[in-house]
This record gives structure tokens, sequence and C-alpha cells, in this order.
């Protein structure tokens, strides 16, 4: 019976041992236990902000697309004033040149007019020296009722 005490005994010894090494253990195990939840807490935490950032994010990217989409647009129809104002001015300046040369064309005639009447009177002139009744012998070449009539046209 003593040997059997004594094998209880060590028995009881390894078993207290083993007690207190699983009792560190567990003590270790929820010291890391808590750690790791600590740090699980933490992520989710992160992860809660970087949604919540991802979120915000894209909204102001989905703001920043229609302002882009409504500037294209006014860049567009800006394009198409100017384009119209370049026409317009295109137009008004064919206009500008045709009224240009309109007006020199009746610059012109004006001119070929007086030059017309300095000639009628220079033939008068001629005629009277050399003796010829002008009316009745000549029928004037231009009949005409005067620059003014072709410059009011």
């Amino acid at each position: 019976m003593s040997a059997m005490l004594v094998d209880l005994q060590r028995k009881q010894v390894v078993l207290s041992a083993q007690k207190s090494d699983l009792k560190a253990s567990l003590e270790a195990s929820g010291l890391a236990l808590k750690a790791a939840e600590g740090k699980v807490l933490e992520c989710e935490q992160a992860l809660a902000l970087e949604v919540e950032k991802s979120k915000k994010d894209a909204e102001a990217v989905k703001r920043l697309e229609r302002k882009a989409h409504f500037l294209k647009m006014d860049r567009d129809n800006i394009r198409q004033i100017l384009k119209s104002y370049e026409a317009e001015k295109e137009k008004d300046g064919s206009e500008t040149k045709l009224e240009a040369d309109l007006l020199a064309a009746r610059k012109e005639i004006h001119d070929l007019w007086q030059k017309n009447e300095e000639l009628e009177t220079k033939l008068d002139e001629a005629s009277k020296r050399v003796g010829v009744d002008q009316e009745s012998s000549k029928e004037k070449i231009f009949r005409y009722s005067g620059p003014e009539s072709v410059l009011d046209a």
C-alpha cells in the first residue's frame, strides 16, 4: 500500500504540475483571446470607416461626373454659339464685302457719267469751233437721266 500511496502521491504531483501548466496556458490563451478580440474590434472599426469613406468617395465621384457632364454640355453649347456667331460674322463679312463692291461699282459708274459729261462738253465746244449746229446735226450718243438715278438704285 505504501508503494501505491507513493505512486498516488507522484501522480498527484504530476497532476498538480499539469494543472498549473494548464492554468498558465489557460491564462495565456485568455490574454491572447482578449488581444485577438481587441484586434478584431479595431479591424471592424477600421473596416466601417473605410466603408463610410468609400461611400463618400463614390458620392463625390457621382457628383463630379454630373458636373463634368454639365460642363461638357455647356462647352458644346458655347461651341455651337461660337460657330453660329462665326457663321453670322462670315455672312456679315461677305455682305460687307458685297456692299463695298457695290459702293465701288456705284462710284465707278458716277465717275464714268462725269467723264461722259466732260466729253459731251468738249464735243459741243469742238462743234461750235467747227461751226456745226450741235443740236440739229448730232444726236446725243448717251441719253441718261444722270448718275443720281443709278446711284440710288
